[in-house]
């Protein structure tokens, strides 16, 4: 049985009638299309917002960015932007510019700027995720946003953009754009065009590039911050990746050639330092970044003036300490609290375990703030277990019955973990958090700096910076304001969190002035001046990768942080220690530091022999001053008993020791008060041959000492004496 459906000539009339009313419809769409785009057209390009084209803008990237040091003088270049064209294009291998032809514009050779199949699978892209995110640039269109435009994602600068791409089209041929285009575009650190961003990575001339080379410039320049090798190899390499497969499936190398290519790391030089700047310069641009909340081309493009904290005397003297040591070294100084100058080798903010270093901050400080110790408090320095966790002090030696002040000085291993057990570790995560270093699953390991998420310079300088900063934290910084058009658009107003009393604070510094006299850092006792500091080594038992020292002075603060890859004899208290030194001799030549200024928080008190003894401290200093907090002062306080002043004469002057917060003088000039300076009473005025009385009053009891300056013998006292 065979049925045959007839279409009624009505119906086809009808579908006529329809397909006429769509067409004519149609028509009118796209003849209102083209209306309205004629009149923008017209409008837009008699318009201010329209862009010329401009051939001498091809000649160098379109790069506004002004940099400036905190006396207001300008940072020398700070890019390698080429002013004129930086190698010719019969000089870049033919691999490199395929590299760039295949990931960025496979149809550059076909087009005439616009890539009009690119364009509409990037407005369905667009309309399905309802945003812009997708953009098709050609490398024409790139070339032309990179030198006239800015970066904007608005549909006038993208017009602009297609309608200047289309006229360079005319003007130039294919390979004069490309040649243009790879002289000007961005690479990252502060590299532009593809001659700068060889030497920058490779430390060779374009003329020269590899082919896993040139796929990684050219894999870079999608986000150079992302997929820079020198922030990230191994983003770097799965891009660079990508470009060699893209090359093979476009052709332009056999499948043999691009698996060698992707089997060979990324090797970058060791390039040597421009100028003084460029450390310091690059942390510059990664904070503005942060801040501003821009890409780095955005950055470059947007007419910024940025004002920093950068001291180049201070920076030039860091510099050429760092070139003595031949340990990679990360290092910086922060003066009030931000960075004034910074040396970096590797990655400057890896994390990494900073050994005893890490002790003033994770145990002894917050110990002290917490009333659970104080400076001359005793600890027994023995073996111990906590539930098999059992360290072990160098060399495996232990004193007995020590200080707080002498476990530091010594970096005792033992007396930490058991403090820091007595603390506990979440106490001790509280407060360096409040440091801004980040904690997690920690154990009473932390005492001996073993942090799980580890640190690095600029987290263990700031909790340094605390310490001199009567226990106020501020997190560290290199920009102190920006400015665009001449308005400013971001300015560190970063706050001050209290972490520490300032008794604690004080208290820390005085025992990290004792482990720069006697301590593990005792090479600096040489120093003119008062300098706090503590050191850190961290190895294993091939030898040690990293040794640290940090510590302060009264108006800045410092961190050197020598590591290696292959373990060495490297130490806390020799290498880090002996830069620091050379910078500080350096530094303070002409003018010293002021002395710490005790805080009113703070007392000094003298402790005789049997009160210590009491705490099961043997070592006799009867007489010794030491500070206390007011709100934490010791059970044997008591004990202490009223003596009469102590007198010692040295050189021409009388040294008067008292725990009396007034002493006085009596002379034949009558009765005077002393002054009492860094916890003792020095009397410079004196004449040989007089006796001189000191005294307290104690209640209504007055207790005095005498002394007299013997007068020297003259020449007839010598031979009466003689016979």
């Amino acid at each position: 049985e065979i049925n045959i459906t007839f279409l009624n000539i009505n119906n086809i009339k009808s579908m006529k009638k329809a397909v006429r009313i769509v067409l004519i419809l149609t028509s009118l769409v796209l003849v209102a299309v083209a209306i309205i785009s004629a009149t923008f057209l017209m409008t837009f390009v008699n318009s201010e917002e329209y862009v010329q084209l401009n051939l001498d803008n091809l000649n160098h990237a379109k790069i506004n960015l002004s940099v400036f040091a905190s006396n207001g003088e300008p940072f020398e270049e700070p890019f390698s932007i080429g002013k004129s064209k930086q190698i010719d294009f019969d000089r870049i291998p033919q691999h490199t510019k395929n590299a760039f032809v295949a990931v960025e514009d496979k149809r550059f050779y076909s087009h005439k700027g616009i890539d009009w199949i690119r364009v509409g699978g990037a407005v369905l892209s667009n309309v399905k995720s309802m945003s812009f995110s997708e953009g098709a640039s050609t490398i024409t269109q790139q070339l032309i946003k990179n030198t006239h435009l800015n970066h904007n994602k608005t549909l006038k600068r993208k017009f602009n953009e297609m309608l200047l791409a289309s006229q360079l089209e005319k003007e130039f041929t294919k390979d004069q754009i490309l040649e243009t285009y790879l002289n000007t575009i961005y690479f990252g650190n502060g590299a532009v065009g593809i001659e700068n961003a060889s030497n920058t990575y490779f430390g060779k001339s374009a003329y020269d590039l590899t082919l896993e080379e040139s796929a990684t410039l050219a894999g870079i320049i999608k986000a150079p911050t992302t997929y820079s090798p020198k922030n990230n190899v191994e983003k770097c390499t799965k891009r660079r990746n990508l470009v060699l497969d893209l090359m093979e499936q476009n052709g332009y190398i056999n499948q043999k050639d691009c698996q060698k290519a992707k089997n060979t790391p990324i090797v970058l030089c060791q390039t040597k330092k421009i100028s003084y700047e460029n450390d310091y310069l690059e942390e510059v641009i990664k904070e503005a970044m942060e801040v501003l909340a821009v890409d780095e081309k955005q950055l470059y493009n947007s007419n910024f003036s940025i004002y920093t904290y950068f001291d180049k005397d201070i920076q030039r003297n860091l510099t050429d300490t760092i070139a003595s040591c031949s340990y990679d070294t990360n290092s910086l100084i922060i003066e009030n609290k931000n960075i004034v100058a910074l040396n970096k080798a590797g990655n400057f903010h890896q994390k990494r375990q900073a050994g005893s270093a890490l002790k003033p901050l994770a145990v002894y400080t917050p110990s002290l703030n917490e009333k659970l110790i104080n400076v001359v408090s005793s600890v027994m320095d023995e073996r111990v277990n906590y539930n098999g966790y059992s360290p072990k002090n160098a060399n495996d030696k232990y004193v007995g019955w020590t200080t707080i002040e002498n476990s530091v000085a010594n970096s005792i291993n033992t007396t930490a973990v058991k403090l820091l057990n007595s603390l506990t570790v979440a106490k001790s995560c509280q407060y360096l958090n409040k440091l801004g270093i980040e904690t997690a699953d920690e154990n009473l390991s932390l005492a001996l700096g073993n942090a799980n998420k580890g640190l690095n310079v600029v987290d263990l300088g700031a909790g340094y910076s605390t310490l001199a900063n009567n226990g106020q934290y501020q997190k560290p910084k290199t920009i102190a304001k920006i400015e665009k058009d001449g308005f400013t658009v971001y300015r560190n107003k970063e706050k001050e969190v209290k972490v520490f009393n300032d008794s604690s604070a004080f208290l820390m510094t005085q025992m990290l002035l004792e482990v720069s006299k006697n301590g593990t850092a005792k090479q600096l006792a040489t120093l003119p001046f008062e300098v706090a500091t503590k050191t850190g080594t961290v190895g294993t038992k091939s030898g040690n990768t990293d040794a640290i020292v940090a510590g302060y002075t009264t108006d800045l603060t410092f961190c050197f942080w020598c590591t290696t890859n292959e373990p060495d004899n490297i130490y806390g208290g020799q290498q880090p220690t002996n830069l620091a030194k050379m910078f500080l001799e350096k530094h303070y030549q002409a003018n010293i530091p002021k002395y710490f200024e005790q805080p009113k928080s703070v007392v000094n008190i003298s402790l005789d022999e049997s009160a210590l003894n009491e705490q099961k401290y043997i070592e006799k200093i009867d007489g010794k001053r030491v500070y206390f907090a007011k709100d934490n002062l010791p059970k044997f306080e008591k004990s202490t008993k009223k003596i009469a002043p102590k007198l010692t004469l040295e050189n021409d002057k009388i040294i008067v020791e008292s725990d009396q917060d007034v002493v006085y003088k009596k002379s034949k000039n009558g009765i005077e008060k002393l002054q009492l300076t860094l916890g003792r009473y020095v009397d410079f005025e004196i004449e040989k041959g007089e006796e001189y009385c000191y005294f307290i009053k104690v209640n209504d009891e007055v207790l005095e000492s005498k002394i007299t300056i013997e007068k020297d013998d003259d020449f007839w006292d010598f031979i009466k004496k003689w016979f």
